[in-house]
Parts: structure tokens; sequence; C-alpha cells
């Protein structure tokens, strides 16, 4: 790395340690602040970012709500009997 890297490296670095300050009192600087402060609409609210302007909207087809897992197995008989079959305890006594 030549002299002029060297010396632009050093002030970048030093550039960032004086830009963070530990005095509570005096807030830092805020790089970027549209990323960290969003915008949020409302459920019924217009939106201009979807298409039709609808902030909700229904889910993809085949998409999975969060926190659940799906269940292959049909209602009834047919399917408590596949699942007595396929599935085994993962935990040995």
């Amino acid at each position: 790395m030549n002299l002029l890297g060297k010396i632009i490296c050093v002030l970048f670095l030093s550039g960032l340690v004086f830009s963070c300050q530990r005095d509570p009192k005096k807030p830092n600087y805020e790089f970027l602040p549209e990323m960290t402060q969003s915008i949020p609409y409302d459920s019924f609210a217009p939106n201009p970012n979807n298409p039709g302007g609808k902030t909700l909207m229904r889910p993809v087809a085949g998409t999975i709500p969060r926190g659940t897992m799906p269940y292959p197995y049909a209602a009834g008989k047919e399917g408590l009997e596949q699942a007595a079959m396929q599935l085994q305890n993962p935990i040995p006594f």
C-alpha cells in the first residue's frame, strides 16, 4: 500500500473513532435515518407502493404462516393410520 492509501485509511479510521461519542447526553450521528425509521401504513389505509393501492393483501397461494407447521396428513381415520405408520418418536426410551 502506498503512502496516499495509508493516509486515507488513517483519516477514515480516525473519523470513525471521533464520530462515536461516549457521552450519553450527546447523541451520535445517525447515518441513513430512512433505514431505521420507516413510515408504517395502517392495515386498511391506501398504500401507493403496492398494486391496487391496498396495504392489507391476501397471502400468496402456498405460503405457510409464520410459527406454524403444515400437517401433511388428511383429517380422518386414514390420515391417522398413515401418520401412525410413518411417524416415530425421536426420543428413545
